[in-house]
């Protein structure tokens, strides 16, 4: 699968699309064929090296946090609520060992929701990071098993 990777902290021309395996599931994760990504300040300061402290210093690193996708395989552990589910979510921390600018994600289920069929790819990729405060006070109704996520309830 392509994905977008960096070898060394720079600007944004260290950034190259090239072939990596496909993410191995983990059994509190989701894979996630990606329809739609969004970049933040995150993913600038950490990729220029400004956060090394915090992201480390071992490469590759991947590009992108946020992410919009359908869900093509589920770990062990994830409910069957979100087999073929149109979600999306957002790797925390900064380690960027895995990234959303890809054809593929591994991600934790945790860290994704369903997506209304309204909205379109491009406004939901454009959530994840910065209306997470906002997410966090929506009503919504808890997916069972699944610690920290939710299903809007007009699914």
């Amino acid at each position: 699968m392509q994905a977008a990777i960096y070898d060394r902290y720079g600007p944004a021309e260290v950034v190259t699309f090239r072939e990596v395996p496909t993410p191995r599931l983990r059994g509190d994760e989701v894979l996630v064929r990606i329809e739609a990504a969004s970049l933040n300040p995150k993913d600038v300061v950490i990729r220029s090296g400004k956060f090394r402290a915090l992201s480390g210093t071992a490469f590759p690193k991947h590009l992108g946090f946020d992410l919009v996708g359908r869900v093509l395989d589920l770990g062990w552990r994830v409910p069957t609520a979100f087999a073929g589910a149109r979600v999306f979510g957002f790797y925390s921390g900064y380690r960027a060992q895995r990234g959303s600018v890809a054809e593929l994600a591994a991600i934790p289920a945790a860290h994704v929701s369903v997506i209304p069929r309204e909205v379109s790819a491009a406004h939901a990729a454009a959530t994840p990071l910065a209306g997470r405060p906002s997410r966090n006070e929506a009503k919504v109704l808890p997916v069972p098993g699944v610690k920290g996520n939710s299903v809007p309830p007009n699914r």
